[in-house]
Order: structure tokens, then sequence, then C-alpha cells
């Protein structure tokens, strides 16, 4: 059937922050339906098909790959701060960063420096870095707890582990 100029809008609106109801707004569709529209069109063939190769058109051009993502997590996630200062009891050094490697100063959030010179240097969020590669490496698990036998063996349900605890209803007497 091919894609009408509207639903080509709709895409292209889509694409910029990926929010369905906006894009369908922004492409002329009721703004009181378009929570409802722009869902139906990510449902469409066509839409969803040229959506998905928009989409990888951009990773491809941006270079995105897993490996990438992966290295740049695993670069803050280990990072140190002693790469950047001297720590000791006379006090705290900044290093001469030009010795670094040009890649150490990505796990850098923040550097800056005050009108007395004194210099401020931020690590990206080492915790939030571990918390995203445990994530991607299934280490962490949801786990539900129910009612039940707190001696039953914990039982799998869609990947999270359900716990069950036992009941608080007072026993009869």
């Amino acid at each position: 059937m091919g894609l009408t100029a509207r639903r080509k809008k709709f895409i292209s609106e889509y694409l910029v922050d990926q929010c369905a109801t906006q894009a369908a707004v922004r492409s002329g569709y009721s703004p009181t339906r378009a929570s409802t529209t722009g869902w139906e069109l990510l449902q469409e063939p066509e839409v969803k098909g040229a959506i998905d190769r928009a989409l990888d058109e951009r990773i491809k051009k941006n270079g995105i790959t897993v490996d990438r993502i992966l290295s740049e997590l695993a670069m803050i996630a280990f990072s140190d701060l002693s790469d950047f200062v001297d720590i000791s009891k006379s006090g705290i050094v900044l290093k001469d960063v030009s010795n670094l490697p040009p890649k150490a100063t990505k796990v850098l959030s923040e550097a800056s420096q005050n009108k007395w010179g004194q210099v401020k240097i931020k690590l990206h969020s080492k915790i939030h870095a571990l918390e995203l590669l445990g994530k991607y490496l299934n280490l962490f698990k949801d786990r539900i707890a129910l009612g039940g036998d707190p001696d039953a063996p914990p039982i799998s349900v869609d990947g999270a582990i359900v716990v069950k605890w036992p009941s608080r209803e007072k026993p009869d007497q």
C-alpha cells in the first residue's frame, strides 16, 4: 500500500524523541486521540519497519555497538581516582593529566577550576556503571515475596525468583 505523507511525517517525528503520542500530534493527528493513534501507527508493519530501518541506520552511522557500550561502561565502572590525584597525609595533589592515556579522561564527568586556582574533578558514577553492567550480565534478579511455606524452594516466574514467605495470619488456636 505504501506510506501516506502523514505516516511518513509520523515516522520522521517519532524519530525525534521516540514518543508516539507527541509524534502523532506533530504529524497532524487529533490531540485527543494522539496516544491511541500513535500506538496504532506503531503496530502497522510498514510504519514499524520504516522506524526500525531508520533506527538501525542511526546506530550504524554513530558507530554504536554492544562492545563499544560495554567498553565505555567498564572504563567508568573500573576507573580509579588515584589515576588523577595523589592522596597523602599532606593533602591531595592533581596529577599531570597530559601523561594520561587519551581514553582516561572519558571517565571524568566534570573538571573545573575556580578563580583561586582550585581544581575540581568528578568521575562518572561507578555505582551506576556497575549496575548497568550487572543488569546486562543478569547478575541481579528481582525477588517477589509471596505467602506460603518458608521451607519451599524458590520458583522462577519469567526470570524473576519468587520466594515464598510465611503467612502473617495467626495460626488457629
